[in-house]
């Protein structure tokens, strides 16, 4: 029994350990985490988060072009807004049907699909698929490793990833970034140039 007791002790003292450890790695990552908003960029297919003048890291999604393609998107949406003064700034998943054309251009540009059609594209608004919510997963997941986005957020008012920003008239969640025009630079994406 005394063999069990102190077997169980050390198991124990490793847990507690191992949890403190884990937990110091954390809060060391978190303080390297970006905590002030910086420009976007996006050049040719890839985006990047620019941090002076001659450092830039790479926003990678993962979901192949999808996520990437649904970004440059929303991102779109603030300077169409902006510009236009007509269309909202915030779209629901059902509401992405009536952009279809240009999110396949945009797709086909940015993930070299230029074979894709816009049946490939069709889940990204279809109800019965993970397609968006599994792109936007993929942004959060980046944005929320990369950036201390609580202090983003709370200190600067801004949110680099696509978020639910109200409902449109049927009650649907709206998605769209906090971010204001001068906060990025779409290049050749720009709605301006596309």
């Amino acid at each position: 029994l005394t063999d069990l007791n102190d077997s169980i002790t050390a198991q124990t003292n490793a847990n507690d350990i191992y949890s403190a450890l884990e937990s110091e790695m954390q809060r060391q990552k978190d303080e390297c985490k970006v905590a002030t908003p910086f420009k976007l960029k996006v050049e040719e297919e890839k985006i990047y988060v620019i941090l002076s003048e001659n450092v830039r890291h790479e926003v990678v999604f993962g979901r192949r072009g999808v996520a990437k393609a649904l970004y440059v998107f929303f991102l779109r949406q603030i300077e169409r807004a902006k510009m236009d003064h007509t269309d909202p700034i915030y779209i629901s998943k059902q509401e992405l049907e009536s952009y279809k054309e240009e999110l396949l251009e945009i797709y086909q540009r940015i993930g070299h699909k230029n074979s894709a059609t816009v049946r490939n594209i069709e889940s990204w608004w279809d109800p019965s698929y993970n397609d968006f919510d599994n792109a936007l997963s993929s942004i959060r997941k980046f944005f929320n490793t990369e950036f201390d986005t609580d202090t983003i957020k709370d200190k600067y008012g801004k949110c680099y990833s696509v978020e639910i920003m109200g409902k449109d008239r049927y009650g649907n969640p709206r998605y769209g970034i906090n971010l204001d025009i001068g906060d990025f630079d779409l290049g050749r994406y720009s709605y301006r140039r596309f």
